[in-house]
C-alpha cells in the first residue's frame, strides 16, 4: 500500500507539471523572440487529475523522514554539507588540504598569488607543507564597496615574511586619477596572517609595490599627468611608512635595496640620499619595468625596440645580464635578493652569470609566479575546449597541483573576508555630505558663468587652437577682483608633434559636443545669460541616478565646455584660484585649457617608444 502510493505522489506531480514545464519553456523561447508574453495554461481536466493523485499518495502513504526533521527543526539547521569546512577553490584533489600558515617553516621556501575577486583581492600562499596547494592569506579590501572585483599586484619581501599588496576596486583601472593615487598597500605576514593598512592613495599600477628585504617601496602619482610623484617605503612588520618623499615628475618604480631606495623613470634609474635628492643617475638603456632588489643594488628589465634586456645596477655601474625578444623573459624577486629570471626556452636569448636563470617547463606558458628559491612555478592555461586551470610545478614541469583557474565569483571563507572590515574603513567609506570638493561651487551669485552662443563657441575655440594672444578680457570680467588677461596666453596650446602644429579645430569642436554638448553654464540657461557652470557630478551622485545619494568625494569636477577636470579640485593644488574661476565661468577660457589638455596627450602618445 505504501508502495502504491508513493508512485500516485509520482505520478501525479508528473501529471501536473509536465505541462506546466512545457509551457514555461515555451514562454521563456517568446520572451527571448520579443513575442508578447501570456499566461502560462495547463489543461484543466489534466491538472485536475494530477493533483487528486498527489493528494492520494500523501494521504495514504509515508512521511518521507528527512522531510519529518526538516519541518521539526525549522529553517535554523544548515544542511549537513554546510557545516563542512569552507574552502577558497575547487580542486583536483577530491580532499583538499587544510593547513594552517603557521605550520609553514620560517625557511620554507614560498609561492604567494594573488587574484581577483569580487570579496576582495585574494592572497593565497602555498609551500611544501601545504603539498602546494594554495592556503588563504587574506582578501584584501579598502572597505564595504560595492564592485565587479578586487584586483592589485603583490610581491614577497626578500626575508620571505610578508606579502606587500596594492589594492583597488576594479572600476579605478577606468579613472585616472584612482590609477594614480586611489589605491591601498596592505601588509600581510604569511605565518599568522595578519593584515596592516599600510599607506592609502597610492599608484595601481604594475610597478607597484617594490619589494626589498624587509621594507617595500610605493609611489603615488600627483597632478596632471603625474607631473610630481611621491616615493613611499613602508615596513610591513612595524606598520609604518619609513620615509616620504616627493619629486618632480612621473617615477615608474621604487624598490629598497642596499641600504636606500632606487627610482625608475622613463629611460634612468637612480638612487635616493639621505636628504631624498636622486643622485648617481644611470641611463636603463630603454623603458624599465619588472625592477627586483638584487645584492648590491637593483635588476630589471628595460624594453628597447623589440629586446627586452635584462639588466642590473650594482656599485653605480649599470651591466646587461641578457638580451631576449620581448616576451620571452620575466623577472620575480627572490629570497634575500636572488632574483630569477624565467625565459621562454632553453636556446632563447642571451645569457650571462651572476642570475638564477629559470627555463620555463616545456609545454606551459610564461608563469604568473615563482617561488622565492624558484623550485615551483604557477602556470596558467586556456583551451579552446577546455576550461582554464592553474597549476603549480615544478622547473623539470612536474605538475604537484593543479585546478580549475579561480573566477570572480569565487567564495571565501567568513574569516577571510571579514577581517578587512575594521571602523576606520567604515569611517573612511562614510559618505562626505557636507564638504563640496570641486574648486568652484554651485549657486554662488558671484560666481556665474556666461552661456555662450555656438557661434562663440566656434570662434573661441578657433581662437584657442590659432593662439590669438591679441585679444583680452577686461579687468572684473566675470568675477570680482579678475585682472584683465588673455585667454590664450593664461592657456597657452603648445606646437603638436609631427608635421601639422595646431590641433584641427573640428577635433575640439567634436570633443566639446561630446563632452558637454556645448554647454559652458547650466543646460537649463538660454544663451548670453548667466548660471551655475556646467559641473560633472558636482554632488557625486551617479550619472545615471543624480538624485540619489550625496558624496562630495565622489565628485568628478568636469568643468565647462571641455570638461576640464584635472586641477578643478581644492584639494590637488594644480591651479591657482584665479585660474579656476577662468575656466569655470569663461568659456573661452576654457576652450584654450581645453585645447591644451588635446595637444598635451597628442604629444604624449607620439613621444611613447616604437611611435
Amino acid at each position: 500500500m505504501r508502495s502504491a502510493a508513493v508512485r500516485w505522489v509520482v505520478a501525479g506531480a508528473r501529471v501536473a507539471v509536465r505541462p506546466l514545464a512545457r509551457s514555461l519553456r515555451r514562454d521563456a523561447a517568446a520572451l527571448r523572440s520579443r513575442v508578447t508574453w501570456r499566461p502560462p495554461r495547463v489543461p484543466a481536466r489534466r491538472l485536475l487529475v494530477g493533483l487528486l493523485a498527489f493528494v492520494v499518495g500523501l494521504i495514504f502513504g509515508p512521511t518521507p523522514p528527512a522531510l519529518v526533521a526538516g519541518l521539526r527543526a525549522g529553517a535554523q539547521t544548515p544542511p549537513a554539507q554546510a557545516e563542512q569546512p569552507a574552502t577558497s577553490h575547487a580542486t583536483a584533489d577530491p580532499e583538499p588540504v587544510t593547513v594552517p600558515t603557521s605550520a609553514i617553516a620560517a625557511d620554507s621556501d614560498v609561492l604567494v598569488v594573488g587574484t581577483p575577486s569580487e570579496d576582495g583581492y585574494l592572497l593565497e600562499v602555498s609551500a611544501a607543507e601545504t603539498g602546494w596547494q594554495p592556503q588563504p592569506l587574506a582578501a584584501l579590501t579598502t572597505g564595504p564597496v560595492e564592485t565587479r572585483a578586487w584586483i592589485g599586484y603583490e610581491c614577497t619581501t626578500g626575508d620571505g615574511r610578508f606579502v606587500v599588496a596594492v589594492v583597488a576596486p576594479w572600476e579605478a583601472t577606468n579613472r585616472p586619477e584612482l590609477r594614480d593615487h586611489g589605491a591601498v598597500a596592505f601588509g600581510v605576514e604569511i605565518r599568522t596572517r595578519k593584515v596592516t593598512r599600510l599607506a592609502d592613495g597610492v599608484a595601481l599600477k604594475h610597478f607597484n609595490p617594490g619589494c626589498g628585504e624587509h621594507t617595500a617601496g610605493l609611489v603615488r602619482h600627483k597632478g596632471v599627468d603625474q607631473a610630481r610623484s611621491t616615493v613611499l617605503v613602508v615596513d610591513p612588520a612595524s606598520g609604518e611608512v619609513v620615509s616620504d618623499v616627493d619629486l618632480d615628475g612621473q617615477v615608474v618604480g621604487a624598490v629598497p635595496a642596499d641600504g636606500t631606495t632606487f627610482v625608475f623613470r622613463d629611460q634612468s634609474v637612480a638612487r635616493l640620499d639621505d636628504d631624498g635628492d636622486e643622485v648617481d643617475a644611470q641611463p636603463t638603456g630603454g623603458q624599465p619595468y619588472m625592477a627586483a632588489a638584487s645584492p648590491g643594488g637593483v635588476t630589471f628589465l628595460a624594453a628597447s625596440g623589440d629586446k627586452a634586456k635584462v639588466r642590473r645596477l650594482a656599485d653605480g655601474d649599470v651591466e646587461t645580464l641578457g638580451s631576449f625578444a620581448l616576451g620571452e623573459v620575466k623577472l620575480h624577486g627572490g629570497l634575500h635578493g636572488d632574483v630569477a629570471a624565467v625565459v621562454r626556452g632553453a636556446g632563447a636569448g642571451d645569457r650571462a652569470e651572476g642570475l638564477r636563470w629559470v627555463e620555463r617547463p616545456a609545454g606551459a606558458p610564461m608563469p604568473d609566479a615563482v617561488s622565492g628559491e624558484a623550485s615551483t612555478l604557477l602556470t596558467s592555461t586556456e583551451g579552446a575546449t577546455a576550461a582554464p586551470t592553474e597549476a603549480v610545478v615544478t622547473r623539470s614541469g612536474g605538475v604537484v597541483f593543479e585546478r580549475p583557474r579561480p573566477q570572480v565569483d569565487m567564495a571565501l571563507p567568513d574569516e577571510v573576508v571579514n577581517q578587512q572590515v575594521t571602523p576606520a574603513d567604515l569611517a573612511a567609506a562614510a559618505p562626505n555630505t557636507t564638504t563640496p570638493v570641486c574648486a568652484v561651487p554651485r549657486n554662488d551669485p558671484q560666481l556665474m558663468a556666461r552661456q555662450a552662443t555656438p557661434d562663440q563657441v566656434r570662434w573661441a575655440i578657433e581662437q584657442s587652437v590659432t593662439e590669438n594672444t591679441g585679444f583680452s578680457r577686461p579687468a572684473g570680467y566675470l568675477f570680482p577682483g579678475s585682472a584683465g588677461y588673455a585667454p590664450s596666453s593664461v592657456f597657452p596650446v603648445p606646437d603638436l608633434t609631427g608635421p601639422t602644429k595646431q590641433v584641427p579645430a573640428s577635433v575640439a569642436w567634436g570633443t566639446f559636443v561630446q563632452e558637454s554638448n556645448w554647454k559652458q553654464a547650466s543646460r537649463r540657461s538660454l544663451a548670453g545669460s548667466s548660471a551655475n557652470p556646467t559641473i560633472a557630478s558636482y554632488y557625486g551622485a551617479p550619472f545615471d541616478d543624480p538624485t540619489s545619494v550625496i558624496d562630495y568625494n565622489d565628485a568628478d569636477c568636469g568643468y565647462g565646455l571641455a570638461q576640464v577636470t584635472d586641477g578643478m579640485r581644492n584639494d590637488d593644488g594644480l591651479r591657482t584660484a584665479t585660474d579656476e574661476k577662468r575656466i569655470a565661468l569663461d568659456y573661452y577660457a576654457n576652450a584654450s585649457a581645453g585645447v591644451k589638455i588635446l595637444a598635451d596627450k597628442w604629444n604624449q602618445v607620439l613621444a611613447q617608444p616604437g611611435m
